[in-house]
This record gives structure tokens, C-alpha cells and sequence, in this order.
């Protein structure tokens, strides 16, 4: 089999046969990943991890592990387990829209396994959750790290670019929050195309606890046309799941994640 070549980009002939956008994801994915890393971070708090001074990189490998190794196999949050869920990954390889940019790596990607009615008509490595985590705090700014280092990355078509539906997770510290630092810092960006601003989930997923945020959504137009003349990318929900990390370490294990 061979590639063709597009004028926007490199294109995967293996790739022709899947359909663009692939199925869009319900909430409730969400929301249980949402309560997937509630739980993760309560864990690695009680196994006095230092979560308040733990830079991204071994936050987020530490969460990988706990999530994958444990919270899949043991089903303990609920609607969290095998097959449905298949293998969370660090730094899932994966191409941009066009092939331009090879091996991007993705902080995190949890597979779902496709329905039947589906699976033949998605590109199977670009079937998923992709996550973008960020520490935003007084180093770290909504504005620089989170959207531009995470964010706009999903509206680019580096991350995610077959999928209607994505994931940003910030490690937040010394009081940051979505109303007050991320709703401003997206707000001040106009190439994040912003079609809705972040804005609570409703109904199961809007709920705020003592070290989390309840999981808010933001919609974006992305501005690239899928190759081989596939018209232009719709848009994109992403969801963002915010967690205070200036917890002391050793705190008991609560049950809040579900």
C-alpha cells in the first residue's frame, strides 16, 4: 500500500478508509475520569507523595500508574474498569492532523474500546481520551502554560485531531482557579476560538469537593481542514478537570470519588 501526499500535509493512505470526526464521547466518560483522578490524587496523597512540590513529570507518571495499575483492574470507581477502558498510557505516541509534526506524546491517553457498529470506520490510534496536564500556579500561569502549552495544542490538530472530545487536567496550587485564572486567561486568546467559555457541567459532573474543582466544559473551533479533502475540522469540547495539589501529604483516603 502506498501514501499519498496532500498539499496541506502527509496523509496515511492506511488511514483513508476511517471517518472524520469519529463518534462523539457522552459526558459521563468524563465525569467518571473525572472521579478516576480525584481518587488517583487522594492516593498518592496518602502514600505521602508531596504533591504541593512534585513537578509535572512525576505527578503525572505516578498518577499513570495508579490509574492503569490499580483503579482499571480493581473497578473501584465506579463505571472505571476493563474492557470498556482499555490501557492508560503515558506519552501515547501520535501524528498531527497532517503528519507534520511525528511522535507527539500526549500526557496521558485512556483507550475506550470501540463499539461494533464503529470500529471499522476509526482510526484505532486516534480513538480515545487524550490528556493535556498542567501545573498552574504561581510559576505556572493559566494563561502561558495551561492554554498555550496544553490547550491550544487540541485546537492546532496536534492532540486529538479525529475526536470531538478531549481532556485538560491542571495540578493547581496557591489558590489558583477556573473562574478566576483560566475563564480571563482564555478569554484574552483569541486563536483558542472560543465557541463556548468554561462553563460547570451540569447534573453529576458540576460538583466541587474540598480538593477538586466540579469538571467544567469550553468549546473551540479548530481551524485546519482534515487532509485528503475532508473539509474542516469540526469543533471541539474540552473538558477540564482542576485539582488542588497544595494538599498536605499523608491525608486519609476519602470515598468522594464514587
Amino acid at each position: 500500500m502506498t501514501r499519498s501526499f496532500h498539499k496541506k500535509g502527509r496523509y496515511s493512505s492506511y488511514a483513508q478508509a476511517a471517518e472524520l470526526p469519529h463518534p462523539k464521547l457522552e459526558p459521563e466518560i468524563f465525569i467518571i475520569l473525572h472521579r478516576v483522578l480525584i481518587r488517583a490524587l487522594d492516593i498518592l496523597s496518602a502514600d505521602a507523595q508531596p504533591l504541593a512540590t512534585m513537578h509535572e513529570d512525576p505527578i503525572t507518571s505516578a498518577l499513570q500508574r495508579v490509574i492503569e495499575n490499580r483503579l482499571r483492574v480493581t473497578g473501584e470507581v465506579s463505571g472505571f474498569c476493563a474492557p470498556f477502558f482499555e490501557r492508560v498510557t503515558r506519552q501515547h505516541e501520535s501524528d498531527s492532523f497532517d503528519g507534520n509534526l511525528q511522535q507527539e506524546r500526549p500526557d496521558l491517553f485512556f483507550g475506550i474500546r470501540p463499539d461494533d457498529s464503529f470500529r471499522t470506520r476509526i482510526q484505532s490510534d486516534q480513538w480515545g481520551v487524550f490528556a493535556e496536564c498542567k501545573p498552574v500556579d504561581a510559576v505556572h500561569f493559566a494563561g502561558s502554560d495551561y492554554c498555550e502549552r496544553g490547550l491550544a495544542r487540541f485546537i492546532r490538530g496536534e492532540y486529538a485531531w479525529a475526536m470531538q472530545d478531549a481532556l485538560m487536567v491542571a495540578y493547581a496550587r496557591d489558590g489558583r482557579a477556573i473562574a478566576s485564572h483560566l475563564v480571563p486567561a482564555m478569554a484574552a486568546r483569541a486563536h483558542l476560538h472560543i465557541l463556548e467559555a468554561a462553563t460547570p457541567l451540569a447534573a453529576g459532573g458540576g460538583d466541587s469537593g474540598k480538593y477538586y474543582e466540579g469538571l467544567h466544559f469550553s468549546r473551540h473551533a479548530r481551524p485546519f481542514e482534515w487532509t485528503e479533502d475532508r473539509g474542516p475540522a469540526c469543533p471541539i469540547t474540552i473538558y477540564h478537570s482542576w485539582h488542588d495539589c497544595a494538599r498536605a501529604a499523608s491525608m486519609a483516603i476519602g470515598t468522594n470519588a464514587g
